[in-house]
């Protein structure tokens, strides 16, 4: 995997370039465009988990971290460093592929922030 391609350059890689992923549209409105964008491929991520619905609980944080696994589909996956939490992440949405059994999945896609 590369970091090649720099954000602002107007350059868009054809599919399948290494340091770009592609929309698979696993999450609504993530890759319903026309045309598949390219977008860089980023190491780690800040993935928000939503606290119980009511609790007013503060959000956890998950850091993650990409993986050599393949996403069903196609795609990359992010893990945790325990590798119970496995996420695919296209843009800012990350659609849960594995995790743990405390997790009650309330939510199909989560927020993901990339981290330098």
């Amino acid at each position: 995997m590369s970091d090649e391609w720099v954000w602002g350059t107007g350059e868009r890689p054809a599919p399948g370039v290494p340091g770009t992923l592609l929309g698979t549209g696993q999450c609504p409105g993530v890759g319903a465009h026309e045309e598949a964008v390219a977008m860089p491929v980023h190491r780690r991520y800040a993935v928000t988990l939503p606290g119980p619905v009511g609790a007013h609980a503060r959000p956890t944080v998950l850091l993650v971290h990409l993986s050599d696994d393949i996403a069903p589909g196609g795609g990359h996956v992010w893990t945790d460093t325990t590798a119970q939490w496995r996420l695919h992440i296209e843009g800012e949405a990350a659609t849960v592929l594995s995790a743990p059994a405390e997790y009650t999945g309330g939510h199909p896609c989560l927020h993901a922030v990339p981290m330098p």
